[in-house]
């Protein structure tokens, strides 16, 4: 995520995670670890993982300039692949 976010937030790209770990302090060490640029919201209670119904973990929501979802992808994903490249680009296009 973090690799498809440095190549395409100067096209408009913006990448929100949210974390629903109950303890906050776990999360500066995983993004200092990881080295992660993008925000990191924080979602203890679960409400806005309900509000997308999220059964699964890892969970991706893909949201157009429109504010409508364009894609859901559930579990783990290569984000810097030819196919997430494929996606976000035609959402940045409008398609």
């Amino acid at each position: 995520m973090e690799r498809l976010y440095r190549a395409q937030k100067e096209a408009g790209f913006a990448l929100v995670a949210v974390s629903v770990d109950t303890d906050g302090a776990k999360i500066a060490p995983f993004v200092a670890e990881h080295k992660l640029t993008f925000p990191i919201a924080l979602d203890p209670k679960m409400d806005l993982a309900n509000g997308y119904a999220v059964r699964a973990l890892p969970s991706s929501f893909l949201v157009g300039r429109d504010g409508n979802l364009a894609a859901l992808a559930i579990g783990p994903r290569h984000w810097d692949g030819d196919a997430a490249l494929s996606v976000v680009e035609g959402l940045a296009a409008g398609r």
